[in-house]
This record gives structure tokens, C-alpha cells and sequence, in this order.
């Protein structure tokens, strides 16, 4: 049976369920698949993008996806050469929450950094006063990361 059939057999069966979906590709040892492919099987790609931009043209255009989206026995990973891996894991389903809060949690971090760093040194930006106010939202931020964290490793 070729790629394209099984994409479609795995479409009519579970269009819109990526957990099923991705679990399906790995039953029929179909661990590497490009968007184009996860698109073909029916997936709701909002979980795997984290930066939808919409340009005047479709070069303009551009998709950034999260490097790992978690299920419970599943997990994607997006490499860099345009496709995406999936691979087998251990995790429960409050394990999978926890990545998945902490994937989002990281990247809250990395944008608050990168505001404060422009408010401090960037002179067209430079507001004291504003990368200040930030400072308390960063420390929190590291808490709950810190918690999970630790959760994770109980």
C-alpha cells in the first residue's frame, strides 16, 4: 500500500484526532512525515505551530513549529530539515501536560527577556521603567517553571 492510500485510510478514521492520527503513522512505521503528509491525514496542525504569520504572498508567508508536541505514548518532534519525527514515549497524560505547559511557559520566558533586554539597551526602545515592571512576571514565570520541573521529576 503506498504513502498516499495509508495517509487517506488514516484520515477517514480519525480526521481531527492527532493523537490517533500520529499513533496510527507509528503502527504502520511511518515515523517521518512532512507537514504536507500530517495535513493529508486530517491533523489539526494548531498544536505543532507556534507562529503563524500571513504574508501579502505565500513567500511572505511563514510557519514556525513548536520543536516537540507531546501525547501520552507519543511525541513529535520537528527537525529543522522541514519534517517532523515521531517517536514512541512514556509519558502519562499529566506528564504530557506539564511538557506541554512548560513548552509554552519557555517561550512566555524567552519573549519577556527579549523586551526587557530591548527596553534596557535598545535606544530607539530604551524604557527603565517598563523592563522593570516586567521583572516580577520573569521571576514568576521561573517559579512555576521551577515547579513543574520538579514535579516532572517526581
Amino acid at each position: 500500500m503506498e504513502k498516499k492510500d495509508i495517509f487517506v485510510n488514516i484520515r477517514n478514521l480519525f480526521e481531527g484526532d492527532n493523537y490517533g492520527i500520529l499513533f496510527a503513522l507509528l503502527k504502520k512505521g511511518i515515523t517521518k512525515v512532512y507537514p504536507e503528509d500530517l495535513n493529508a491525514c486530517g491533523v489539526n496542525p494548531e498544536e505543532f505551530i507556534k507562529i503563524s504569520s500571513i504574508g501579502s504572498s505565500d513567500l511572505l508567508s511563514r510557519l514556525v513549529y513548536w520543536s516537540e508536541t507531546y501525547y501520552p505514548g507519543i511525541t513529535l518532534i520537528f527537525d529543522s530539515n522541514s519534517y517532523f519525527t515521531i517517536i514512541p514515549n512514556d509519558y502519562t497524560a499529566e506528564q504530557v501536560q506539564f511538557r506541554m505547559k512548560l513548552r509554552q511557559l519557555y517561550w512566555e520566558l524567552e519573549g519577556l527577556q527579549n523586551t526587557i533586554w530591548a527596553y534596557r539597551f535598545d535606544m530607539e526602545m530604551r524604557d527603565i521603567e517598563s523592563a522593570e515592571r516586567l521583572v516580577p512576571k520573569v521571576n514568576l514565570i521561573k517559579e512555576e517553571i521551577e515547579l513543574i520541573e520538579k514535579a516532572l521529576k517526581n
